[in-house]
């Protein structure tokens, strides 16, 4: 057993291997006599009729009254009545009035029922057993006087004995044992009058003197104790609350009876409160195992310095039982021992403040060790447990759930600039009645050793101002049809290291609900487990102003949103009417598994932004079998050596296409928007009615179709065909039919620009090998005839060669050049009404180039500048299809420097900044007319 010496402004528990008996020291003087009231109806304490002995007791003489009749005692004299005063034999005394002064006890006794109505009395300690005391009466005040009191309700074995405070009346003692003695029944009560009346109050005073339980209120120490505060009932104790330490115990804290207008009643407690747990417990030395108690609040307020529910040694359980109120726990509650203690919470509100610990040494986390799971939930309630500061608290568990939130009813867990451990399973709100939250604040952080289940009752977890969530086991967030699960993550807050992630299953629901996931305002979720998923028809993950996602994989059939928001996954896998759509990034081998899949910017997205997905850095960085749709904006598809575009809608957006995109048989590009980048079509690129595919890259049509309405060709871009083409052709770019001789049909009209490049190569008329564009209607010609020899059979003079063909041709080319240079009398054109000939006036073989810019001589490849500002270098003599690659030291492909056609001339390829030191090597791949080439270069890079 231990005991406890306090310091100023600070508690410590003091081990003690043994405790001297405790003795009350009485005045060193001797009594006169002992008087006996023995009048048996009515009378007053200052005549002389009535005692035995005759005469009026002094102020050293014990006086007991000692009647079975109801009477009044008026007491008007302030000096001291009686040395110690007793109540005796059933009967009914009533003070009224004046000054009572009782240098020793007052105790009743033999089943008496006294009450004190008015006035003052003042006896150096109360002991009540057998009977009552009720001290009623707004005016009325008693105080136990002597230092280091201890007042005792109970003091009779195997009888009941009781103290009523009420009616506004004040009590004020140095310490209350209710009851004293095993066997002994005790009953302690506070309360307001049940009409509207000042409260009552009851404070248990520290005085500095020695004593074993100075400043305490002890219930159920041997025997059953029952401390009932109610209806505007205060009591204040400057020490420690005891319930059922070695005994039973119970606290009672409510509102009652048809005047609930009364104000509610208040428990303040300066020490901690011990609930089934041995006197003194919390140092681990005791011996003795507590009792049974049980601290119950229906309403009111209550507050303490700390919480001990049951006895490591053993006990029959300590209970804190929230049917409503308020409980105010400034340090913990602490559980000692499974199955000692429970916190049954079902209704009102629990807040643990926690404290600084670099100033309060001894203060000490929340720690619940409960046999069961901690239950928070409530069918007629909505109780509360709210973590507000302090060290990291703990709730753990011999079940493998370990905290449930609104199972049937509500219930709700807050925390603020606190810790949570919870070592096993969280489950909020798996009743389709249930209403469960935990809502984290202001740097919080819950770490769950276990799975995390919200729904699929109306459940929700709620991150805000920097907080953040972790769970060892998988995160499911579920919804039936009428239920509504929700994940939000928000303020630069964060779900991390769990170990999967799930988001609107049903979890045994007959049918599913909505489930929103938000995560916004730069904050991210991170899900380590193998497989995120987030399902059809309820599941719905939201990322916003910056916020990201980091997955492992991502399996979707439900709907990702993005507002400037990422995602970033090993993989990313859209089926089964799976979409994804916004604006932001979503970076991993991306693969739209079915026809049902959907990855798109909507109208109703955020504007001004651009959705980019993909992997450049793995040829299957994306892949499709189903939609990619884009109605505003850009759309940027990355996939190592060109996207298989798989079915793409363009809906007045542009499709941005950096490493080539490829249209596969089977594949369809249509709609109407800009198209930028190097596509190869050897499906079908189909313009729908409502407008143009704008062609601001390269479009290469060789086995494929470009079909619909019109395709316009940007002034910059390229169009790279043969074959037929049936969309209307509006010509403002380059058309070109690729670099080995081919015939190309325009089965719509075209519209050539005065900005348009029409290159066509030409062979001698005996060999038979040349361009030929054939039209299907009239056009008018315009822009630049360029016009290409082939080497291996040049033109010769005398020859006429058919270039262009149609019903009716009007106009001339507003320029024409050989080989990139003016043709200086080597050709010339012949319009006719149906066709354009080339006629041929000179032998072209060897041919004088004639002035041109200035070109490379020699094709090279190779690095430029210093190890801080390195640049490559592809010096290109002649036009070439280029795929140009940057390496590691170990042939990884770090990034494509290009993957295009190129004019003649010098590029430039500046290496990015942020690419990390170490030696790279680059890898050319120049495919012009003379055939291909391979080139490598190596390079330096420190930062």
């Amino acid at each position: 057993m231990s005991t406890r010496s306090w310091l100023p402004g600070r508690r410590v528990l003091v081990c003690a291997l043994a405790l001297t008996p405790i003795v009350l020291q009485m005045p060193a003087t001797s009594r006169a006599a002992i008087f006996s009231w023995a009048y048996p109806a009515s009378g007053t304490t200052n005549t002389t009729v009535n005692w035995s002995p005759v005469g009026l007791p002094g102020a050293l003489d014990d006086t007991r009254y000692w009647q079975n009749a109801s009477y009044g005692i008026t007491v008007s004299s302030p000096a001291d009545t009686a040395s110690t005063v007793w109540m005796s034999n059933g009967g009914t005394p009533k003070f009224v009035g004046g000054t009572l002064r009782i240098a020793n006890s007052f105790t009743v006794d033999g089943g008496s029922a006294t009450s004190v109505t008015s006035g003052f009395v003042r006896a150096g300690w109360f002991s009540i057993g057998p009977g009552s005391l009720t001290i009623t009466g707004s005016t009325t005040q008693a105080r136990s006087t002597y230092p280091g009191a201890t007042d005792y309700v109970g003091t009779a074995s195997g009888l009941s004995s009781s103290l009523a405070v009420n009616g506004g009346a004040f009590f004020q003692t140095g310490a209350i044992v209710v009851p004293e003695y095993q066997g002994d029944i005790g009953t302690l009560t506070v309360a307001g009058h049940p009409f509207n009346s000042p409260a009552s109050t009851l404070r248990s005073v520290y005085t500095g003197t020695y004593s074993t339980y100075q400043g305490d209120i002890v219930i159920g120490t041997q025997g059953t104790g029952d401390f009932e505060l109610s209806n505007g009932g205060f009591v204040h104790t400057d020490g420690d609350l005891l319930v059922g330490t070695n005994g039973v115990g119970t606290v009672h804290v409510f509102h009652s009876g048809t005047y609930l207008n009364n104000p509610n009643p208040s428990l303040e407690v300066d020490g901690y409160a011990y609930v089934a747990e041995n006197t003194f417990v919390g140092n681990g030395t005791d011996t003795y195992p507590g009792g049974s108690g049980l601290f119950q609040m229906d309403a009111g307020y209550a507050s303490l310095w700390g919480m001990f529910l049951g006895d490591e040694n053993g006990s029959s359980g300590g209970t804190l039982r929230m049917l409503g109120g308020t409980l105010v726990v400034n340090d913990g509650i602490v559980m000692s021992k499974a199955n000692d203690g429970q916190l049954d919470l079902r209704g009102g509100t629990v807040r643990v403040t926690g404290r600084d610990n670099s100033i309060y040494y001894d203060d000490f986390p929340m720690s619940l060790n409960q046999a069961g799971p901690i239950t928070i939930s409530s069918q007629v309630g909505s109780p509360v447990l709210a973590l507000e500061g302090g060290g990291t608290n703990s709730i753990s568990s011999a079940s493998p759930t370990a905290l449930m939130l609104g199972r049937g009813g509500a219930g709700t867990l807050h925390m603020a600039l606190s810790g949570l451990q919870v070592f096993g399973g969280v489950v909020i709100a798996d009743s389709l009645a249930g209403t469960g939250a935990v809502q984290e604040d202001s740097a919080s952080a819950l770490n769950v050793y276990g799975p995390v289940t919200v729904g699929p009752g109306n459940g929700a977890l709620s991150l805000l101002g920097g907080s953040n969530v972790s769970a060892s086991g998988e995160t499911d967030i579920a919804a039936s049809a009428t239920t509504a699960g929700a994940l939000t993550v928000t303020q630069r807050s964060y779900a991390h290291c769990l170990a999967g992630l799930a988001i609107g299953g049903t979890l045994g629901a007959s049918t599913p609900g909505n489930v929103v996931a938000l995560v916004d305002t730069s904050s991210f979720i991170e899900d380590d487990g193998p497989t995120t998923r987030v399902w059809k028809n309820a599941g719905h993950l939201m990322l916003r102003d910056t916020s990201a996602a980091y997955l492992q994989n991502l399996y979707c059939s439900g709907e990702v949103g993005l507002a400037t928001g990422q995602v970033k996954a090993t993989s990313v896998h859209l089926f089964d009417t799976g979409s994804l759509h916004g604006t932001g990034q979503v970076a991993g081998a991306v693969a739209l598994d079915d026809s049902t899949a959907l990855l798109a910017i909507l109208a109703g997205d955020p504007a001004g932004g651009a959705l980019v997905a993909g992997d450049s850095t793995v040829t299957t960085g994306f892949r499709s079998s189903g939609l990619a749709r884009v109605e505003q904006d850009t759309l940027v598809l990355l996939c190592k050596g060109g996207v298989p575009l798989g079915h793409v809608q363009l809906a007045g957006g542009t499709l941005r296409l950096p490493n080539g995109g490829h249209v596969r048989v089977g594949d369809l590009l249509e709609g109407a928007g800009r198209l930028e980048g190097d596509v190869l079509d050897d499906g079908t690129v189909d313009a729908d009615a409502g407008g143009n595919i704008n062609v601001a890259g390269h479009l290469t049509c060789l086995t494929g179709a470009i079909t619909g309405a019109t395709l316009a060709v940007l002034p910059g871009g390229r169009l790279s065909a043969r074959g037929s083409l049936a969309a209307t052709l509006t010509l403002g770019g380059g058309l070109d039919m690729g670099p080995t001789p081919a015939r190309l049909t325009l089965g719509g009209s075209a519209t050539l620009l005065s900005t348009d490049a029409l290159t066509m190569r030409a062979g001698s008329l005996a060999s038979g090998v040349q361009d030929t564009l054939v039209l299907t209607a009239p056009i008018v010609l315009h822009g630049t005839l360029d016009v290409r020899t082939i080497l291996a059979s040049p033109p010769v003079a005398g020859d006429t060669l058919t270039l262009v063909s149609g019903p009716s041709i009007s106009g001339t080319f507003d320029s024409m050049t050989l080989n990139g240079n003016a043709p200086a009398g080597f050709v010339g054109l012949v319009y006719e009404p149906t066709r354009v000939r080339l006629a041929v006036l000179k032998n072209t073989a060897g041919v004088d180039p004639g002035p041109q810019p200035a070109l490379p001589v020699a094709l090279r490849f190779a690095a430029l500048g210093g190890p801080h500002d390195g640049t490559l270098a592809l010096d290109l003599p002649r036009e070439a299809t280029v795929r140009a690659d940057l390496l590691d030291v170990s042939g990884r492909r770090v990034m494509t420097l290009e993957n295009s056609a190129l004019a003649a001339g010098d590029h430039r390829y500046v290496l990015d900044p942020a690419l990390p030191s170490g030696v790279y090597f680059a890898r050319a791949e120049v495919v012009d007319r003379t055939g291909l080439h391979v080139l490598t270069a190596r390079c330096v890079r420190v930062r």
